[in-house]
């Protein structure tokens, strides 16, 4: 079992996204991750959104990749993170400052 796992970790980390080697595919991302954004998010972003780090997660059991926005809420530094399926580049899901940390509401 361990070694099946082992076999599925490095086989996702060679199909990885590319974008620490592809600055213009990370840009992309984060383009469509701002993008996906709703108004009033935008304006929890406390940094240019085009500095935004993105990496290789895991969202609901599928391979994703998230961008992530520094945020301030509520005089509280926050995240917000934007869920994109590298094969479609389609937005999985989102989890704005205040759906992440609901007591801060």
């Amino acid at each position: 079992m361990k070694k099946n796992l082992l076999i599925l970790v490095i086989a996702l980390m060679a199909v990885g996204t590319g974008c620490k080697k592809d600055p213009a595919l990370a840009m992309e991302y984060r383009e469509i991750a701002w993008n996906a954004l709703s108004e009033s998010t935008r304006e929890t972003v406390n940094v240019d959104w085009k500095t935004s780090l993105v990496k290789d997660a895991s969202y609901h059991g599928r391979f994703v990749v998230v961008v992530l926005f520094d945020a301030f809420v509520n005089e509280k530094p926050n995240k917000v993170a934007v869920y994109i399926v590298p094969d479609t580049k389609r937005v999985m899901g989102t989890e704005d400052a205040d759906y992440a940390h609901p007591s801060a509401a």
